[in-house]
């Protein structure tokens, strides 16, 4: 498969692109910043550009979209929202007029409208799923969400195509777990408002992988991310400190996380093979 990478610099670019390469594929990346240390070749465009896109689209089996500022932070929100919102809808209309009918897209866990959110999310139920509503409120989290309806609506114009949108939570590595491991966080209710997740590079390059083999037509949309929390306490303890008024859907496991992985173990066959608790369980318990 030749496969277009957006965001190849990045820290999940570089993952992806070296697993794509490994498994036999052809690697074409993307990216502002042209970096000479990897095993694919790199091209400088820009996703906001829709004339660059279309070229870069030419002989393109499926496209990886992981081009975006990564957060509300990095600029202004009008940056933010121009650049996230528009480089998504430039690389799905690229890929309609190009044919190009497998897309696996970068969303967030904040298109639901948490982390970033003002005060605390408003939730329905838990653990929530992709059914939830989304409420987000600013910049960066209605970028996910609107690229995310800008996917489905490419669909809709083009009912051929596959797109995947990949809800990520923070994205750790080796190190930070090692932290995790070493020191255990233990406040309540601590990181509520991103439900206490995480995910691990490897257990996000195994999704971007997953979502290029599976097979389906339209738009699906799945949360990515550890099936445990990132807390040493347990995850009773902190509903009952941040959310005691938003209603169980079913019972958790003692450290279970709140983020339902059903849908994408169920339609791509993908599951999180990384926790933090794996070798220190009982120390943090």
């Amino acid at each position: 498969m030749r496969v277009l990478l957006t965001g190849a610099a990045g820290k999940i670019g570089r993952a992806a692109g070296k697993r794509l390469v490994q498994d036999g594929h052809a690697v074409i990346g993307l990216d502002l910043v042209v970096d000479r240390d990897l095993p694919f070749p790199i091209k400088s465009a820009d996703v906001t550009n829709p004339e660059e896109m279309r070229r870069m689209m030419a002989g393109v089996d499926a496209v990886v979209h992981l081009a975006a500022i990564p957060g509300p932070r990095f600029s202004s929100p009008y940056e933010v929202f121009r650049v996230n919102l528009m480089g998504t809808f430039n690389v799905l209309e690229s890929c309609r007029m190009e044919g190009v009918r497998k897309v696996v897209i970068a969303s967030s866990i904040n298109a639901v409208g948490l982390h970033y959110n003002k005060e605390r999310p408003r939730l329905d139920y838990l653990p929530i799923d992709e059914r939830h509503p989304a409420r987000p409120e600013e910049a960066y989290s209605l970028s996910k969400w609107l690229g995310e309806l800008a996917a489905e609506a490419t669909c809709r114009l083009m009912p051929d195509l596959s797109a995947a949108s990949l809800r990520f939570h923070g994205v750790v590595s080796d190190k930070t777990l090692e932290r995790f491991r070493s020191e255990p966080i233990r406040q309540l209710p601590g990181d509520y408002k991103g439900l206490w997740g995480y995910v691990h590079i490897d257990d996000v390059v195994g999704a971007i992988i997953c979502a290029l083999k599976a097979h389906w037509l339209g738009h699906h949309a799945f949360f990515i991310c550890a099936s445990d929390t990132h807390s040493a306490i347990p995850t009773r303890q902190l509903i009952e400190a941040a959310y005691p008024d938003v209603p169980l859907r079913r019972a958790l496991g003692e450290y279970e996380g709140l983020f339902d992985l059903t849908k994408a173990k169920t339609l791509m066959g993908w599951s999180p093979k990384v926790s933090w608790r794996s070798s220190c369980l009982a120390a943090s318990s």
